[in-house]
């Protein structure tokens, strides 16, 4: 199966190809959300590269956020472009699933990424489920809910009094996670592709104030 997947949530650009089970691909890292400009380039060059074309992949899929609003819209409007024209199936990861994809603990591991203003996204996993699906925290809160969970915290963003690890090898994890993915039937037409917004604009968070974390938050089940 060959599959195209990309990355466009946050100030990085991650595109990653899986083609029958080898991961190519490239992370252009601080490319100042200039997703726009670079995006069709970049695979433009990707492509050639490997002699292949947006016609020859049985399936899209990108990361849905959360993250930068802008970011996740240019993604998924793309990857929506793409299965349209080509009749193919889309599949969608989230920015903290993709973190804490593939990392080896018996404990939880607390994947957070940096949502600006002093605030993170952060999701909680163990043993490959979903314990706490994608959230809004205040960076102060994150001891809490590190105390909470106890387990290992991956994070794009240091966090004062922790300790933390730096996400490692993302363009590889979004070719690997991107064939777990196709694999295991979870693709579903363009139509149903939709951003992950776990904030509100700032607009809103202006004439909506309300709490970020609750303590007694419920947890979730199986991804």
């Amino acid at each position: 199966m060959n599959i195209l997947a990309i990355d466009t949530s946050s100030k990085n650009l991650n595109i990653a190809f899986n083609l029958n089970g080898e991961v190519k691909g490239v992370f252009l890292k601080d490319c100042q959300l200039t997703h726009s400009e670079i995006l069709m380039k970049t695979l433009d060059g990707l492509i050639l590269e490997n002699n292949f074309s947006l016609k020859d992949f049985d399936c899209f899929g990108c990361c849905v956020g959360p993250g930068s609003f802008t970011g996740i819209r240019i993604g998924v409007t793309t990857l929506r472009a793409f299965a349209q024209i080509f009749d193919k199936p889309v599949f969608s990861v989230n920015s903290c699933e993709l973190q804490a994809y593939n990392e080896c603990s018996k404990n939880h591991i607390i994947s957070c990424i940096d949502a600006m203003q002093n605030k993170v996204y952060y999701a909680v996993y163990k043993s490959g489920k979903v314990i706490l699906e994608p959230s809004l925290a205040e960076l102060k809160d994150v001891g809490k809910i590190a105390a909470k969970y106890k387990g290992i915290i991956i994070s794009d963003v240091e966090i004062s009094g922790l300790k933390t690890l730096s996400p490692q090898s993302l363009n590889f994890k979004l070719g690997k996670l991107s064939a777990e993915k196709a694999g295991k039937n979870r693709t579903f037409s363009y139509k149903e592709l939709q951003p992950l917004y776990v904030r509100l604009s700032s607009a809103e968070e202006k004439a909506n104030f309300t709490p970020l974390w609750n303590e007694n938050s419920n947890e979730r089940g199986d991804i």
